[in-house]
């Protein structure tokens, strides 16, 4: 410029696509060598594992899910993320947030936790660039670990401004007929009874398993929130994201099909790492709505038959153990059969 030869231009986090609104540049970490790549710098240099998943391998959609395969096939230990959650006596969940559970034919499961005294804003690098690595951009530290739980335990999550619903008060029910919701993406949906909807006292605040709705969504001034972790209807979910046309993450999850016993240990890992980043305090207690329990299944099996339909020839002992790896209780009535 003017005769000058320009090397390169100063970039804000907006321009290079880590956030979404900045107030000036970048500003990296002081020991930063001038001839350091820029993505190494930030972390963006890491392996990314692509795959292509049959639609009956929707566990592995998470990062738990994909470590579990590798433990099978390798014999490693599963190492399970840190959960330890560090919640404040003084302040229970009930003082905050009402829940009824209206419908549980299409929510099984309804489970969530408050968190007060937040402090919402940028998420720290390395966050950052775990969502940009799985092709998320960045929103504020609050969403930003809603997303990072979902990639790492294939559980969505969701959460509400606490303050913006009316009647400190979650409904989980159907649709009424022609009621309007402004969803995230900014689209104004008309939805029907068959569509189940999050609501506060007054209206639809969220359409369950799709996607929440703008009104109530975490906001820079946003203090306290109620994060939703739950079980939808895989085929009610399929269908009303099908019919609004929208396809958004919760959604490819949900209308797979999720495990009912995840939702309490998403809560969980979102508590632990928001304590980490000192954004906020979790309320004691948890609300889990779960009126009939899915029992666990029973599967009774034999290695000759297995075997017959894999065309291959394993011990049943090794079997037994591949089974162990992924975290299978296994009862081994006699020889060959379990």
């Amino acid at each position: 410029f003017h005769g000058i030869v320009s090397q390169g231009m100063l970039c804000s986090e907006e321009e290079l696509g880590l956030s979404r609104k900045a107030e000036g540049i970048m500003v990296l970490p002081p020991q930063t060598a001038l001839t350091d790549p820029l993505p190494a710098v930030l972390g963006l240099d890491a392996p990314v594992l692509v795959l292509e998943l049959t639609p009956n391998r929707a566990d592995c959609f998470g990062m738990l899910g994909v470590a579990r395969e590798v433990a099978a096939l390798t014999g490693c230990p599963l190492r399970l993320p840190e959960m330890t959650v560090t919640e404040e006596a003084g302040r229970r969940i009930q003082e905050f947030i009402e829940v009824e559970l209206l419908d549980p034919g299409l929510c099984p499961r309804y489970t969530g936790r408050v968190f007060f005294d937040l402090k919402v804003g940028e998420s720290p690098l390395w966050l950052k660039t775990r969502l940009l690595a799985a092709g998320m951009r960045p929103v504020n530290n609050v969403v930003d670990l809603t997303n990072y739980v979902m990639w790492e335990l294939n559980q969505p999550l969701h959460a509400f401004d606490l303050d913006r619903l009316a009647g400190k008060k979650i409904l989980v029910r159907r649709a009424k007929d022609g009621e309007h919701l402004v969803t995230l993406d900014g689209v104004e949906r008309i939805l029907t009874p068959q569509d189940l909807v999050i609501a506060d006292a007054e209206k639809a605040q969220g359409i369950a398993g799709v996607m929440g709705g703008e009104a109530s969504e975490v906001a820079p001034e946003t203090r306290t929130v109620f994060l939703e972790s739950a079980y939808f209807s895989p085929v009610n979910t399929r269908r009303t994201a099908k019919n609004l046309g929208i396809n958004s993450e919760a959604a490819l999850r949900f209308g797979k099909g999720l495990d009912p016993e995840s939702p309490p240990a998403a809560l969980d890992r979102m508590a632990h790492l928001l304590a980490k980043l000192g954004a906020g305090r979790t309320a004691a207690g948890v609300i889990d709505l779960y009126p009939r329990p899915v029992p666990a299944r029973q599967v009774r099996m034999r290695a000759e038959r297995v075997n017959s339909l894999l065309g291959l020839d394993l011990e049943p002992g090794y079997m037994a153990e591949i089974l162990r790896r992924l975290n299978f209780g296994v009862s081994q009535e006699k020889t060959g059969v379990f």
